[in-house]
């Protein structure tokens, strides 16, 4: 973004200030506060978006820990959206968009293509309006994540 001449206790130097460009391709977004989760998720409801929020839903709006953040697995077809709102709504909550099928976890899918298709499909509403896994799938995507990405 350029230089800036910052002056402390009558020292003066130069910084070269970054801006930071997030991809559309990336998985980690960062949402801001004034939105906040609620908002997040009603606009999500309001665009009629398939997703799921896999982990954690029980603490929604908030998130289940300081510093912690919130999971979700979009349909392919959404997938541009939900990123671009993020983008237009950056701040620091931070944010992994996941899809069914475009390999993003090391290279590979978050979760096989059929079982997360399947989440989506089968979602009922939980706290906040968040779309969550039906109990079956809440197990089985709590039992991959430990056994798979842990």
């Amino acid at each position: 973004m350029g230089f800036k001449r910052l002056t402390q206790n009558g020292h003066s130097s130069f910084w070269l200030i970054l801006s930071r460009v997030q991809l559309l391709k990336n998985n980690n977004f960062y949402l801001s506060r004034e939105l906040g989760i609620e908002g997040f998720l009603k606009h999500l409801r309001a665009a009629n978006t398939d997703y799921v929020v896999p982990r954690f839903f029980e603490y929604l709006p908030n998130l289940h820990r300081e510093g912690g953040d919130l999971d979700l697995i979009v349909s392919d077809k959404d997938e541009k959206s939900v990123k671009q709102f993020l983008l237009k709504n950056e701040g620091d909550i931070r944010v992994d968009v996941w899809t069914v099928n475009r390999p993003n976890y090391h290279g590979i899918t978050y979760m096989p293509p059929h079982i997360a298709q399947d989440m989506i499909d089968t979602a009922i509403e939980g706290k906040a309006s968040a779309k969550i896994p039906n109990q079956y799938n809440s197990l089985n995507c709590m039992i991959f994540h430990a056994l798979y990405h842990k």
